[in-house]
């Protein structure tokens, strides 16, 4: 069941998640707030929406397996969603760092306190295995052989980039189009994209809406791997992306196209943090910040001023019990935050 959080819910369902306005860099910024989603196990944001079939499953998993980096948001939350069901959670990555490995932190603490298998692979290995960085995409990395991982476990890819993830989805589209169905205009829904999973399977279910467009700013790599991306998991999941190119979202990024390099420290990126805090807008530290960057340098800039008359939604997917650990990393590099 889903327990009372900051929008309740139910077990097949989650409550509307608020839409608010922030005033930023001059602008009033919509946001959609799922941040204050959460499910009965803990787990909050984009990560509740994506894992929201997951936690309802009845009877659940005995085990579950993934793999990704040492501090990923999914890999707390499946760690969460498997501590809930009584499941074993084995989780495959790259050897930790030696300071990381004596005196874990942040989530990779959070996920090994609820019980986390941490299954480290020589890089080589995992390279194989899933992919580094251009090789095999998340939606269609396979799933470890069963000396790894016996057959009856439940395999989800990196970042929630399964079919499993789209009920969830499917009730923010919901959401949106019912918030948007009174006005007039047209609607861009700006989402950050890791995988690109959340914004797929958006553009999917309002690929029927006219109105609204479904925007994903590429916080890991450009705008070619995104796109590439979203196109396999849209391959994997029955999608019909090439009947109708409307179910694909379309990619938002910096001017010139430049990849991102995600999880660096980025003093631009930590000021954008902190001037969405000062106007009272909490986010994480790996996601918004480029996004928001994006979004005022592209479809909020001052030269597209008065263009059209779109109205700007920016999705708040959560992430924020990984802020301290990213701050961490700022004040070890030497910046004072």
């Amino acid at each position: 069941m889903l327990a009372v959080g900051v929008c309740h819910g139910t077990a097949h369902q989650l409550a509307a998640s608020p839409i608010e306005a922030f005033s930023l860099r001059g602008t009033q910024l919509l946001v959609k707030r799922d941040d204050r989603l959460a499910l009965g196990s803990g787990v909050s944001g984009n990560k509740a929406r994506k894992l929201l079939a997951l936690e309802a499953m009845s009877p659940g998993p005995s085990l579950i397996g993934s793999f990704g980096g040492h501090q990923s948001n999914a890999m707390a939350a499946l760690a969460a969603v498997a501590d809930a069901h009584g499941a074993r959670f084995l989780y495959f990555t790259k050897p930790l760092p030696r300071w990381l490995a004596a005196a874990p932190s942040g989530n990779l603490e959070r996920a090994l306190s609820l019980g986390m298998e941490l299954v480290e692979l020589a890089d080589a290995e995992y390279a194989s295995l899933f992919g580094a960085g251009g090789g095999v995409l998340p939606a269609v990395a396979p799933r470890p052989p069963a000396a790894l991982l016996p057959p009856e476990a439940l395999w989800l890819p990196q970042g929630g980039a399964a079919a499993l993830a789209e009920p969830g989805v499917a009730t923010l589209a919901r959401e949106v189009r019912e918030w948007w169905q009174p006005r007039s205009g047209r609607l861009d829904l700006v989402v950050p994209a890791g995988t690109g999973t959340t914004a797929l399977f958006l553009a999917r279910h309002l690929s029927q809406t006219s109105a609204v467009t479904v925007w994903a700013v590429p916080c890991v790599g450009d705008g070619d791997y995104i796109e590439a991306q979203m196109l396999a998991l849209d391959r994997c999941t029955g999608g019909a992306v090439g009947t109708n190119r409307k179910a694909l979202p379309r990619t938002l990024a910096m001017p010139g196209g430049a990849a991102h390099h995600f999880g660096a420290l980025d003093g631009e990126e930590l000021a954008m943090w902190q001037e969405a805090a000062r106007a009272g807008l909490d986010v994480d530290l790996l996601y918004a910040p480029h996004a928001l960057r994006v979004l005022f340098d592209t479809l909020l800039s001052h030269e597209r001023a008065g263009e059209g008359d779109a109205t700007t939604l920016y999705l708040h997917t959560g992430g924020l019990e990984g802020v301290e650990s990213q701050l961490r990393r700022y004040r070890r590099a030497g910046w004072e935050v």
